[in-house]
């Protein structure tokens, strides 16, 4: 009795980490002040997540230098609380060479800490949007994933799972916003989930261009290379 009782609990416990979702999404307010439009990324986690990354690609035409806050580049998103003083925003290659106007963060952890499970904005960015005339626009995430700890990854169906192996969820999500008679309104436009199974990844679930030393990720299947 007790074994049929251990076996329950435990494959109980083993639903309950395949029942944990996470979701990665932004928002655009609205406002008159097309100055500073504010972009917040917000992330629901069901699971406790040590760091986290994204790009974010503003309407077109308008380039880096429309981006607002301070000049310097790790300045260009703010976190907010949820993000504990033991995370640390990586402001290296922050505008890709291949995308100059497109915003990536990724933020992580130095020691280990989480971000607790619980839902709203983890930062926000602001771009000056004033030279745009009326008209449909789209804000849009991109590349963007969590990463629950080290032996795990969110899969593509956006569960929670301790195989390293497994194909991660990749989150891209547009924003439409609406500009007309210097007033900004938003609207959700399409939101798309990308299963990144194919290609090359390092453990921290980063594409890669080849394999490197240590682990990899190819294809969904672990490669070690000495």
């Amino acid at each position: 009795m007790k074994k049929l009782l251990l076996s329950i609990v435990a494959m109980l416990a083993f639903a309950s980490i395949y029942a944990q979702n996470v979701n990665m999404y932004i928002e655009v307010k609205p406002t008159s002040d097309l100055e500073n439009i504010e972009v917040t990324l917000n992330v629901d986690n069901d699971v406790d997540i040590i760091g986290l990354q994204a790009s974010f690609e503003i309407p077109s035409g308008l380039t880096k230098n429309n981006y607002r806050y301070d000049d310097e580049e790790e300045m260009y998103f703010l976190q907010t609380g949820r993000t504990t003083k033991n995370h640390k925003k990586n402001s290296k290659d922050l505008f890709k060479a291949s995308k100059p106007n497109d915003l990536s963060v990724s933020i992580v952890s130095d020691n280990g800490s989480t971000i607790k499970e619980t839902s709203g904005a983890i930062g926000t960015f602001g771009f000056d949007g004033s030279s745009l005339a009326d008209g449909t626009y789209t804000v849009k995430m991109y590349d963007a994933c969590v990463f629950p700890d080290a032996n795990s990854r969110i899969d593509a169906a956006g569960k929670h799972t301790p195989d390293q192996s497994a194909d991660y969820k990749a989150f891209e999500y547009e924003y439409q916003i609406i500009i007309k008679d210097g007033t900004l309104t938003s609207g959700i436009n399409n939101i798309t989930v990308a299963s990144k199974a194919n290609g090359i990844y390092n453990i921290a679930g980063q594409q890669m261009n080849g394999l490197q030393k240590g682990i990899n990720i190819v294809d969904g299947k672990k490669v070690f290379i000495k």
